[in-house]
């Protein structure tokens, strides 16, 4: 279930590692490391090390809480809230396949990753 009374307070920075969440779950597992490296991408260095993390476990304890499908719409709903630009668009879509670039094209990482790149091409 999505908790509007914490998401509605999210900034771009939530959404970043709301998006590296899912492709990180696509196993059903987030381990410890990964949880870790989510704070170290790219786009979450003007963050601190432990603010990135304490952001990323935030939206972690609320991802969990979603359903696949509620996932897949948290994430078409809100690409146009917080990816306003195309410059921002092509950021996060270079980060994101930074971050699968050493998975196999058919892996569910990958499949997931593909996925959010045609939500975020297809946002107005």
């Amino acid at each position: 279930m999505v908790h509007q009374n914490v998401t509605m307070n999210w900034v771009y920075e939530h959404f970043l590692a709301y998006l590296h969440l899912s492709i990180a779950d696509c196993d059903c597992i987030v381990s410890q490391k990964e949880l870790n490296n989510l704070s170290c991408f790219t786009l979450l260095k003007n963050l601190s090390p432990e603010r990135g993390l304490k952001l990323v476990k935030e939206v972690y304890i609320e991802f969990l809480s979603h359903t696949e499908e509620e996932k897949r719409a948290y994430i078409r709903e809100n690409v146009s809230k917080f990816l306003r630009t195309e410059f921002i668009k092509n950021r996060v879509i270079v980060d994101l396949e930074d971050a699968v670039h050493l998975k196999d094209e058919e892996s569910e990482e990958y499949i997931m990753f593909r996925y959010i790149r045609k939500v975020i091409n297809n946002c107005k």
